[in-house]
């Protein structure tokens, strides 16, 4: 009789007698190795059933407390939480993490706290009204538009970007000694840093305030929010971003009608004129953004052009005072 042990087995034959003391010998040495490997498992249970016994009670306990916390949350906190938890994670990117501030909405009646209780909005009646306004400056075409609007003896109205050389204090003065209205556009212009938090936001509305004041002596109260207040890369809400201009005291305006030379693809003069004629249409009052900047070129070309036409259809060419109606995206309380 042939035993086979896979490839360790050979053809050579085997006598049973032979074959039976070898497997008696592996059985007790299984048994013996079995029983030992029982014996060191229940010497591990015994030693730690204290300790497992404590911490699955802690966790237990544990447990419950989180599902009680967390039946007592409602949908909406949940939702609210998880949105704090986003925010903070895309503003990490650019500065360090700050508390997140309430959002508001805006109020309903309050204007600006230093207009005065007695504030009304001007009265235009029937009068047809345009606004020229020229964003980003100032540059080096400041003044050739200066120029320009001297030769037509019409005003117009910049909102503003600090510049830390004296010749951009010079053009913002010269832009103040000739009549011109003034407004806050931004102290940095980067977006990514000013929109950040509400803290960042009211710095950079406080470092142009002081730029546009040493500059010019004085306290300016227009503002334009970059991208205007309809823009959607704020990290913070808009509602809360008015309420913070309406309690410093100013009054935004953003526009309805648009040269087009803000794309990033050239528009030429004719371009700008004829986007300005179409879109004014129907309008009794038009706040018209342009841009003064060094590459520009061509809203300096188009300027005469668009006075032209402005005036061709009725309107009057007045800067932005203090009390001029604004035009808004994203509707102030006091708008409301």
């Amino acid at each position: 009789m042939s035993i086979y042990r896979g490839e360790e087995s050979d053809n050579t034959d085997r006598k049973p007698w032979k074959a039976k003391p070898k497997s008696n010998l592996r059985t007790r040495m299984l048994l013996f190795m079995l029983l030992f490997i029982v014996s060191l498992m229940l010497l591990a249970c015994g030693s730690s059933k204290n300790g497992n016994v404590s911490g699955d009670s802690s966790k237990e306990t544990k447990d419950v407390v989180e599902a009680v916390a967390s039946e007592s949350q409602s949908p909406s906190q949940i939702q609210d939480t998880t949105k704090e938890q986003k925010t903070t994670k895309e503003v990490s990117t650019t500065e360090e993490p700050t508390s997140a501030e309430p959002v508001t909405e805006p109020e309903t009646t309050s204007l600006p706290v230093n207009v005065g209780t007695d504030f009304q909005f001007e009265d235009t009646g029937e009068t047809k009204y345009a606004y020229l306004t020229f964003d980003d400056g100032p540059s080096d075409n400041t003044y050739p538009i200066l120029d320009i609007l001297d030769q037509y003896q019409v005003k117009a109205t910049f909102f503003m970007v600090s510049r830390s050389d004296e010749v951009s204090r010079q053009r913002c003065k010269a832009i103040a000694d000739k009549g011109h209205a003034l407004g806050m556009h931004s102290h940095t212009h980067v977006y990514s840093e000013l929109y950040a938090t509400l803290d960042s936001f009211k710095a950079d509305v406080q470092g142009i305030h002081d730029w546009l004041y040493e500059a010019t002596g004085q306290d300016v109260k227009l503002y334009r929010f970059p991208g205007g207040s309809s823009n959607t890369v704020s990290n913070v809400d808009i509602n809360t971003m008015i309420d913070s201009i309406t309690s410093m005291g100013y009054i935004y305006y953003d526009w309805n009608v648009s040269s087009g030379d803000a794309s990033s693809k050239p528009v030429s003069a004719e371009e700008m004129i004829e986007n300005i004629k179409s879109q004014s249409q129907g309008y009794s009052r038009v706040m018209i953004l342009m841009h003064d900047t060094n590459v520009k070129t061509e809203t300096v070309r188009a300027l005469p052009g668009i006075i032209e036409t402005l005036q061709s259809a009725g309107y009057q060419i007045v800067p932005i005072k203090n009390n001029t109606r604004p035009v808004q995206h994203v509707k102030a309380g006091y708008m409301q």
